[in-house]
């Protein structure tokens, strides 16, 4: 996957941007057929970034219905872009691109191979493909048998490779009506060297030349490699064509390696990251990669460097103190040691600056010191007193998130923190991202899939998810959260370990740097999801639980699933609009509530995979994804061409790469909302709660009719105006709000008026026992409230 451009827009590569390989204009030998592609693949930049690379043509809608939908008047709308590249169809809605894209950038001339392949009569067509039954290897021959299930008992399917391109391999039954291609990439490269050998002239030089290419094109290294040392060996006369493409694949593996090296100081696994840039490679490399590589160690060294500098500064200016204030410091000094971190030491650069400063004495000095480590940099203080009373209260804010509802003891804590001058309400925000986590990490390891049980009120539910860490886990580092919800079928684990791999074998998201949960959201024996408050209530505690004991980014959880934990991925994600950055639903279909609920989450970005013969997937979801798509909402539709109900283990990298840059939106920008509700337990919506709400409003709806009545429930409204008046209505008899700066001015009136009716009309003070109770309960360091109000 190639990484995002600085500057989004549609872009004709330059010279030397990406490899071109221009081919003879020959004939070749046996059944190997290859020419440059003749046509344009096309690069849509999207405004965050990501990139989808393939054919780009303006289409009506995601399917003929919806196409039919947009187009009632008398101009025809083309608002849709669809890109096609060979394998999947990806659908975008025109808005969503950052430039016009008129420009477009030729892909590299592709070598193809075209195997000879007998067919064995026409069969008859799928027009349906569920889930394998089995899956057998491909032969030397590039041949495989797939069986399906059908209503008259398994079907056996003899599938063979037809064309073989560096980006994806056509498949064609040789049994049945049935053709589709996959990423040539999923192909073994055992079977990938046969289909070569068996389709080209291995004599002919010039046929050894293209193999090389071919390889190169595909991303296969080693093999590219082994087949230039074969061709170098047994042709002197191309030793120059041969050192060409030496150089050339040296700097595709360097290129390649920073990448990853950048990838991983992303994800926080800086240990790997160093010791890749120690170990690069000098020869054979460009010096801009070179130099990428030994800048990267020396930003390294320099930080390990700081930690020495850091604790002979402190020594000497913690001698010049009094014994009593020396002796109060020594405390805090080895809890700092013992946070520093390669991402947080820039806390202590108003302290390193003030080393030349001499108009500071050594009090002050270590104030810039320890009050930059607690409230960052931006917040130092030159008052020493005042920074220890700060550390004081920061062991007791983190006793008191260790609480667990003990009112005597909690109200123990409050009191201490409100005796303590220095404490602020906005000093308690700056601090608390910056907080260690209140709890111990013990009997995890990362790589290894390990059960935890939530403590629940309700003794009847049991909520329990399944946990993995990414590599060099630190509560220093603000990791992404994937929430995976399996399929049918298949188990939590399966499901986690499809995301994150293991130990062994890491998957993307632990090469990336996600903490991944699978919560047991459903019976081991489920096979559908049903939107119960069972369900929702394990999903939305699991990731309360996890983000209390985990230093999780409340801005990056993800939610994902398959099957039927892709139904439920739709409906948890319009529910609980202000929970999630992303939802990436694989193979999953928009019903029941749902179909009422869309409207919920405007700013919440989706992912959606399907497969044109899974089901009627996309026919059913189109109508509900083209609604979404026409109000701007930032939604993506992967369709894989002909092909089924898959897990789809290709499009891993690719998804990966979008949540990149996706962030859930800033509490700002949810000022004002409309919610629509069909079930009585979701009451609570971004910072808004409504209690005490009659039970008549909801009443079951009949989904086993044919056309089950959903009415107009847009019962949740909130409003706050630029003079700071709110406006509410819900179905409750009482009401919740959660206040902070980014949504309300504290030195203003607050003025609130709940269905027609006003119910408070005075000023609102900031409270640390709010934020810190809300704070203990939901785990969102990101999101603090500063007051809470109830009437």
């Amino acid at each position: 996957m190639s990484k995002s451009p600085e500057h989004l827009s549609s872009h004709k590569p330059q010279s030397g941007r990406r490899a071109r390989w221009v081919l003879p204009a020959c004939v070749l030998l046996g059944l190997m057929s290859w020419a440059a592609n003749s046509a344009p693949a096309d690069e849509l930049y999207l405004r965050d970034g990501f990139v989808l690379k393939g054919t780009a043509v303006p289409v009506q809608g995601l399917n003929l219905s919806t196409a039919k939908r947009n187009n009632t008047g008398p101009v025809p709308n083309t608002s849709y872009w669809m890109v096609d590249d060979g394998v999947r169809r990806f659908f975008v809605f025109r808005r969503q691109l950052a430039a016009p894209t008129e420009e477009i950038a030729e892909l590299s001339g592709q070598v193809t191979y075209k195997p000879q392949q007998t067919r064995t009569g026409s069969g008859q067509t799928f027009s349906i493909v569920g889930a394998f039954s089995s899956v057998g290897p491909f032969d030397q021959f590039g041949r495989r048998t797939v069986s399906l299930p059908t209503s008259r008992g398994p079907v056996d399917v003899v599938q063979a490779i037809t064309e073989m391109r560096p980006d994806y391999t056509q498949l064609s039954a040789l049994n049945k009506s049935w053709d589709y291609a996959i990423d040539t990439d999923t192909l073994p490269p055992d079977v990938i060297q046969a289909i070569i050998q068996q389709s080209s002239n291995r004599d002919d030089l010039n046929e050894r030349k293209v193999a090389v290419q071919f390889y190169l094109q595909a991303g296969m290294i080693p093999q590219a490699q082994h087949e230039l040392s074969e061709l170098a060996s047994r042709a002197p006369e191309l030793s120059e064509w041969c050192k060409e493409f030496e150089l050339r694949i040296n700097e595709l593996i360097a290129r390649r390696g920073i990448n990853e090296i950048q990838r991983r100081r992303e994800a926080g696994q800086h240990l790997l990251a160093y010791n890749y840039s120690r170990q690069f490679p000098e020869q054979g490399v460009s010096s801009g990669i070179l130099r990428q590589a030994r800048t990267i160690v020396e930003e390294y060294d320099a930080i390990l460097a700081e930690r020495e500098r850091l604790l002979m500064l402190l020594d000497s200016l913690q001698a010049k103190l009094p014994m009593e204030t020396a002796q109060r410091l020594h405390s805090l000094r080895v809890k700092l040691l013992d946070e520093l971190h390669i991402e947080n030491v820039t806390r202590l650069d108003p302290f390193f600056r003030s080393a030349d400063d001499e108009t500071l004495t050594p009090s002050e000095r270590l104030a810039l010191a320890y009050s930059g480590w607690l409230l960052g940099g931006a917040n130092a203080i030159l008052d020493l007193d005042a920074t220890i009373e700060l550390w004081d209260a920061r062991f007791l804010v983190l006793e008191y998130l260790r609480t667990e509802r003990n009112p005597g003891r909690d109200r123990e804590l409050l009191d201490q923190l409100r005796a303590i001058e220095a404490l602020t309400v906005e000093r308690l925000s700056w601090m608390i991202p910056l907080m260690p986590m209140p709890f111990e990490l013990t009997g995890l390891t990362p790589g290894v899939a390990t059960e935890q049980v939530v403590p629940y009120a309700a003794s009847d539910l049991d909520i329990r998810y399944t946990l993995m860490l990414p590599p060099e886990y630190d509560d220093q580092h603000h990791y992404p959260l994937l929430v995976v919800l399996r399929r049918e079928g298949s188990s939590f684990e399966d499901e986690l370990h499809w995301w994150a791999g293991d130990q062994g074998r890491p998957g993307w998201a632990q090469r990336r740097g996600y903490i991944v949960i699978a919560p047991h959201y459903c019976d081991e024996e489920a096979t559908d999801f049903h939107g119960t408050f069972e369900e929702h209530e394990i999903v939305m505690r699991s990731i309360d639980h996890v983000r209390r004991r985990l230093r999780v980014d409340s801005d990056r959880i993800f939610l994902a699933g398959h099957g039927m934990g892709a139904d439920a991925c739709f409906d948890l994600g319009m529910s609980h609009p202000g929970e999630f950055a992303g939802v990436i639903p694989i193979t999953g279909r928009i019903d029941k509530y749902c179909r009422a609920y869309w409207e919920n989450a405007p700013n919440l970005s989706w992912y959606i995979v399907s497969g044109e013969k899974d089901r009627d997937t996309l026919e059913n979801n189109a109508p509900i994804l083209n609604n979404m798509m026409n109000r701007g909402q930032d939604v993506i539709v992967c369709d894989y061409k002909s092909r089924g109900f898959e897990t789809y283990h290709e499009e891993l990298e690719r998804i990966f790469e979008w949540m990149r840059p996706v962030r859930r939106v800033p509490l700002s920008e949810v000022s004002r909302f409309e919610i629509s509700t069909l079930r009585l337990f979701e009451n609570r919506f971004h910072w808004m709660q409504a209690r005490a709400i009659p039970k008549n409003l909801f009443p079951p709806v009949a989904w086993n009719t044919s056309r089950p009545r959903l009415p107009n429930r847009k019962l949740y409204k909130a409003n706050f105006t630029p003079t700071g008046t709110i406006y509410l209505n819900h179905p409750g008899d009482e009401t919740t709000l959660w206040l902070s700066p980014e949504l309300f001015d504290f030195e203003n009136r607050c003025r609130i008026s709940a269905n027609s009716r006003q119910v408070f009309n005075d000023y609102v003070t900031p409270s640390i026992e709010d934020m810190l109770t809300d704070l203990r309960e939901r785990g969102d360091r990101e999101r603090l409230f500063w007051a809470r109000l109830d009437f």
